[in-house]
């Protein structure tokens, strides 16, 4: 018997099952559908820290999320993540986390983050040296911006 999306309630949250082989990842599936439904922010829990194809895949979802111009954020236990085109973040001091900067594409160009112990100032940021790795919050928020590629941030709990 085939079921359809409304033919299976869990806890008065509808699912969608999935064939096994699929060309897309059940993560970048759910992404797509909240996509189609007209949502714009996404924060998906789980995806960081299982397997490391998984994880990698994860952050390769939320490349696709911000080429659609969507907000998105992996959370789990330890670490929150996203990823942001040119622009400004404001981000609240989170007690004992650490604030990790990377560029997912070949450069980041004007990286700038206050507020930290380390600051930069129109940095250029590349992705083969990881320079931008556990800054510390000193005050109660950190800024963050840039004017050129996707930056991956992460905060990271020990």
């Amino acid at each position: 018997m085939e079921l359809s999306p409304k033919d299976v309630i869990v806890s008065g949250c509808n699912v969608i099952p999935l064939p096994a082989e699929k060309d897309d990842t059940d993560t970048m599936v759910c992404l797509n559908h909240g996509i189609q439904q007209g949502f714009n922010e996404f924060y998906i829990l789980g995806g960081l820290g299982g397997r490391l194809d998984h994880t990698i895949a994860n952050l390769q979802t939320m490349s696709h999320a911000i080429d659609l111009q969507k907000s998105i954020w992996f959370l789990d236990g330890k670490n929150s993540a996203t990823m942001r085109n040119p622009g400004k973040l404001t981000l609240p001091k989170k007690i004992g986390s650490k604030i990790s900067l990377f560029t997912f594409t070949d450069f980041c160009n004007d990286v700038c983050i206050q507020g930290v112990k380390y600051p930069l100032k129109n940095c250029l940021l590349k992705n083969s040296l990881p320079l931008g790795v556990s800054n510390e919050f000193v005050d109660e928020k950190a800024e963050i911006s840039h004017s050129s590629g996707k930056l991956l941030i992460i905060l990271a709990r020990d």
